[in-house]
């Protein structure tokens, strides 16, 4: 009866929890909805299958450039129904996935549209896991136009392997650590090993993130709403972004993690088969 009485009181108090969690997460997302950023495309953020607003960012940044159903690499895809490509598959887009977890949905049947690589990924081997996956899809590092990058701590460390080949996508999705405002720089050291233990000592400050991606021709759009990713574009495509200040400490934005956009209803396994198996909605 006891062991009982202490399950439903458990219960009892994860839904509570559930429920002050989700009331938080809103009641911040409305502050920054009363207080938009006045970067543009930061508020044109907004949750399909993302972990965020990074959605509804990707597709602004995708229709300035006039980009259409071209290929992906992401890095860092959790189970693979919350992650920032799925709207690009569901646009009509391929690519490759490469993760540490397995995938929720079974990827194993033969398709065209979407190469998984389950793999611990590090300086050293990402070059050889991106190459290998994109020619399942009979692509080459050239096709790819869109990078996501986000592995929890040593994402600054993979921009030269990445980039100093011929991996020169006309978008970049990077996370950096909001704890860090410009001018400040901070990385974590390498460590191919590293796994993030929920404190500060994480990735890389936007700044350091900054300076990095400008050593390969690539410039700072914009942050998301929260302070988790910065999207950052090939120089050579700037003039599709004449009205944002690039000003880092304008665009900049810190980490607020309980303010998220609502998303609707949790992504099925069975909607990403249906996705993965090339029906696109566009």
């Amino acid at each position: 009866m006891i062991t009982t009485a202490l399950k439903k009181l458990r219960s009892i108090h994860a839904k509570w929890v559930d429920r002050f969690t989700i009331a938080a997460s809103l009641l911040a997302y409305s502050q920054i909805q009363a207080n938009p950023h006045k970067n543009p495309i930061t508020a044109k953020g907004a949750c399909y299958f993302s972990q965020n607003d990074e959605d509804g960012i990707t597709l602004e940044l995708i229709k300035r450039l006039g980009i259409e159903k071209s290929v992906f690499v992401e890095l860092g895809v959790g189970d693979g129904l919350e992650n920032n490509t799925i709207i690009l598959l569901a646009s009509g887009w391929k690519g490759v996935w490469l993760g540490g977890e397995q995938l929720a949905f079974d990827n194993t049947d033969r398709n065209t549209r979407l190469a998984f690589g389950r793999a611990w990924i590090d300086r050293d081997n990402v070059s050889q896991l991106i190459t290998g996956q994109l020619a399942k899809l009979g692509c080459s590092a050239s096709d790819v136009e869109y990078l996501s990058i986000d592995l929890d701590g040593n994402e600054a460390y993979l921009i030269p392997p990445l980039l100093g080949e011929n991996l020169k996508p006309s978008i970049i999705v990077c996370e950096y650590n909001g704890k860090y405002p410009p001018p400040l720089k901070f990385s974590i050291a390498y460590d191919a090993k590293h796994e993030w233990d929920y404190s500060d000592y994480q990735g890389a400050s936007l700044q350091h993130l900054i300076d990095e991606f400008s050593k390969y021709g690539y410039t700072l759009i914009c942050c998301n709403m929260n302070g988790v990713n910065g999207f950052f574009v090939r120089n050579d495509k700037l003039e599709a972004f004449k009205d944002i200040n690039l000003d880092a400490s304008e665009i900049f934005i810190p980490a607020n993690f309980l303010a998220r956009s609502p998303a609707g209803h949790k992504t099925s396994p069975k909607t990403m088969k249906i996705l993965v198996g090339g029906r696109s909605l566009g």
